[in-house]
């Protein structure tokens, strides 16, 4: 079996290949686009990577030309040698990659399916469209105080609406850099909204209400409110499997997530109760 190293990049891979004795074989840097079409007139081999951006998807596709694949921690990967001497390049870490799995069979970290990556990008792009909307009202109310104008309260959803209504009453020309600060809140709240519903179309619709429930119970929390939470762990544990089957594992991971959680308040409460016990008897003396 060969041993490839390759130290991933952006648009180009530096790769080290080496036989089983250690010798290298091959050397050389492609585009990062050509890995797969390297790969496949390789013999069996064990490809290492480190983690980045690129590794999953690089990682799927080796193994999907029956390769095995290892994907190094990067906090690891400096124990191994990558870097050292503060002498960092692509062909040395490739080199140091390959020659390391000649030694010893590196541990890898969990190599999550493509379904469970797309969820999590979904998540991670609803929580950017709602930063981007916080930053926005944050923005306005800014421009708010400096007109010493205070808004009634309400949620952010009826934000603009909110301000508009005020200026209305107040018979305030709004600004047209505030309104479009106002408009482009109103698209965030929509493309949010939506973003928000996106989750339930993965569930079975014979089955929908029940694994939304069973989604949130997994972080403590109500439906209504635990939605993308719990989207997160089923994107890590593979809960959504479209049919609404049970996971027992997760389901166990949650009781003792809670379990540790009523733990905690209970060390906090009697923590609480003993230092107010010492303070009254020193009052008391």
């Amino acid at each position: 079996m060969e041993h490839v190293g390759i130290d991933l990049g952006g648009r180009l891979s530096q790769i080290c290949a080496r036989s089983a004795s250690g010798d290298i074989v091959d050397e050389r840097k492609i585009p990062t686009t050509s890995i797969q079409a390297y790969l496949l007139e390789r013999p069996a081999s064990r490809v290492v990577l480190e983690t980045c951006s690129e590794a999953f998807a690089v990682a799927n596709q080796v193994l999907e030309l029956g390769h095995e694949v290892r994907v190094v921690p990067s906090t690891l990967a400096p124990t191994l040698g990558v870097g050292a001497r503060k002498t960092k390049s692509d062909v040395r870490d490739a080199r140091v990659l390959s020659e390391v799995s000649c030694r010893i069979d590196l541990p890898s970290v969990h190599i999550p399916s493509e379904k469970s990556r797309s969820r999590k990008t979904m998540c991670g792009m609803r929580e950017q469209l709602v930063a981007c909307r916080t930053a926005t009202a944050n923005c306005v109310r800014g421009w708010l105080r400096t007109r010493c104008l205070r808004l009634p309260s309400g949620g952010v959803s009826t934000f603009a609406a909110r301000v508009r209504e005020m200026a209305q009453a107040k018979k305030l020309q709004l600004p047209t850099f505030v309104e479009r600060m106002l408009e482009t809140l109103d698209h965030l709240c929509t493309q949010i909204a939506a973003a928000d519903r996106e989750p339930e179309m993965l569930c079975d619709p014979s089955d929908r209400v029940g694994i939304a429930r069973r989604l949130a119970a997994i972080q403590g929390k109500r439906c209504r409110r635990g939605r993308q939470p719990a989207q997160r762990r089923a994107a890590a544990g593979e809960l959504l499997h479209g049919i609404g089957q049970r996971d027992p594992a997760a389901e166990d991971q949650a009781d003792q997530d809670r379990a540790r959680v009523v733990e905690r308040d209970d060390k906090r409460r009697a923590c609480i109760q003993q230092r107010g016990a010492q303070a009254a008897a020193r009052l008391a003396g």
